[in-house]
């Protein structure tokens, strides 16, 4: 986890490999996406999307791996990973952890500024809760703007 200011962040990669040689993906070879179950390993495959499936051939044999960062001190390797990295990028404050108090302050903070914030961590992990606070925070916008 990243730290800024007092709010934590995870840590993601998301790595371009090609040659993917998994064993736990599907067996239709038109697999599009795989999400795995959490290991808490200091570096762990959240997910993986096949690029040649979901955007064309011309990317065939790619794909992308989706990797939380537990452990900042671990690195990643060709050896670690199922495939050779062609790319890799770096996201180092992903999503916010944040905790109760964070997100009361954040709440009290509405509006202020000019800033309004919205996700489904304002209230309930679901798409219905993030959908709700975006459509809150255009209100809000807009209202501000008129």
């Amino acid at each position: 986890y990243a730290q800024t200011a007092s709010c934590s962040y995870t840590q993601y990669y998301t790595v371009t490999v090609r040659s993917y040689t998994a064993t736990n993906v599907p067996h239709d070879p038109a697999w599009g996406a795989v999400f795995y179950l959490p290991n808490h390993q200091p570096l762990q495959i959240t997910s993986a999307v096949n690029l040649g499936v979901l955007y064309g051939p011309a990317l065939s044999g790619y794909v992308n791996l989706n990797i939380v960062v537990r452990d900042p001190a671990a690195q990643l390797s060709n050896f670690a990973l199922p495939g050779e990295i062609v790319h890799i990028q770096d996201w180092p404050q992903t999503m916010p952890c944040a905790d109760e108090h964070l997100v009361q302050a954040i709440r009290d903070q509405q509006g202020q500024a000019g800033r309004y914030y919205a996700g489904d961590w304002l209230g309930a992990p679901s798409m219905e809760t993030a959908l709700l606070t975006g459509r809150r925070a255009a209100e809000r916008i807009i209202k501000h703007l008129v």
